[in-house]
């Protein structure tokens, strides 16, 4: 059984460690990527001449169409900390997780696109699909799952020793050399990953596979959403899908939602609409991660709220698979998890090394013992 997870753990880090590489290096890029664009953007993202929630849907709306007419406009974002408010624009033939933000300047017509924004949305797509759409997401699906079997091979392999002496078995021995150092940092380090990379993988397969997904969802007990660019409506007939509201009561709905959430995180408007009602989703000043958002449905004609879901008040399960984005990178355990993720992340890139090291140790010893042999 020992030799059956030996080739499996050799196997795979041999001949997917390319695409473990890309996958994780990229993963690692994109978790710092708000605090990156607001140092790479200090004109674009702070201004002292008036506060953001001034700013009314219809001066947004209206700059931005008027750069890209042809462009579908997913949501505005507002900001509390003084910023200029983003558009998430979707320019034709892509899709929907594909567009990018621009900061609007109502007051002088500008529209900019976020320094590093390109780079970033490069990284997304590397990450997602290896820029190879379906079929480079299957691949790191599979790779996916290929790193889950290394970590549980890597796990059994190290089992024995965790089991003799489980604390010495954790710790990196700096006095050993060659090979015997290589082989106690690979195993002891990875030992102390494991845990994210459990966090990593079985997060990541969220976006792979729709039955795994779904099956979340079924044991969590919470209902899945429905994909970017559809709201339900309201009656559950599926084929009445309402026209967009008309740009003036977006303006009354954002005042109103100003009056009853006089302070806020952030605040996205979504422009894909149900019926009579603006949808709102602002995140509060005290959250730790961006998917922690509280939904308002307003009622456009007769001006008030219909319902609010507040995130506070969700279970513990449903938090989890509404925040399934930040649990994966980190940011739903706050600054720690960030972190911890980040690491695990560019670790990866220590094991391919040291394992192909180990590897090609190996190889050598064998060449060495043959040339010995009679």
């Amino acid at each position: 059984m020992r030799k059956f997870w030996f080739w499996i753990h050799w196997f795979l880090g041999i001949f997917l460690f390319l695409f473990l590489s890309i996958t994780a290096l990229s993963g690692a890029v994109l978790s710092f990527q708000e605090e990156i664009l607001s140092w790479l953007n200090p004109q674009s993202l702070h201004v002292n001449d008036a506060r953001v929630k001034n700013y009314l849907p219809s001066q947004i709306l209206e700059v931005a169409q008027a750069a890209y007419p042809k462009a579908k406009i997913s949501h505005i974002r507002y900001d509390e900390a003084r910023t200029l408010p983003w558009v998430w624009i979707i320019q034709p033939g892509q899709k929907g997780h594909e567009g990018m933000y621009y900061a609007i300047d109502p007051l002088k017509g500008d529209v900019t696109l976020m320094k590093g924004m390109r780079f970033f949305a490069a990284m997304n797509r590397l990450h997602r699909s290896l820029m190879l759409d379906q079929l480079g997401k299957n691949v790191v699906a599979l790779t996916t799952i290929a790193f889950l079997l290394l970590v549980v091979s890597g796990i059994y392999l190290y089992w024995g020793s965790l089991k003799r002496h489980f604390f010495a078995a954790l710790k990196i021995d700096f006095t050993k050399k060659g090979r015997a150092f290589i082989y106690r940092l690979h195993c002891a380090l990875g030992m102390w990953i494991v845990p994210w990379y459990l966090l990593i993988c079985l997060s990541g397969l969220y976006w792979s596979y729709g039955w795994y997904a779904q099956a979340l969802h079924t044991l969590s007990g919470t209902e899945a959403p429905m994909k970017r660019g559809g709201t339900k409506p309201p009656n559950g007939d599926t084929k009445k899908i309402a026209e967009p509201l008309h740009v003036n009561r977006l303006d009354d709905a954002w005042q109103l939602f100003c009056t009853q959430v006089p302070s806020f995180k952030s605040a996205d408007v979504m422009l894909t609409l149900a019926g009579k009602n603006a949808v709102i989703r602002y995140v509060n000043e005290e959250a730790r991660h961006p998917d922690a958002f509280n939904t308002l449905l307003i009622d456009t004609q007769r001006m008030r709220i219909v319902s609010t879901q507040a995130y506070d008040d969700l279970p513990i399960e449903a938090k989890w698979m509404k925040s399934m984005s930040s649990v994966h990178s980190g940011a739903f355990f706050g600054v720690f998890g960030r972190i911890g993720v980040f690491i695990a992340s560019l670790s990866t890139v220590l094991f391919v090394v040291t394992g192909w090291m180990l590897y090609l140790g190996k190889k050598r010893q064998k060449r060495k013992n043959k040339e010995f042999l009679p």
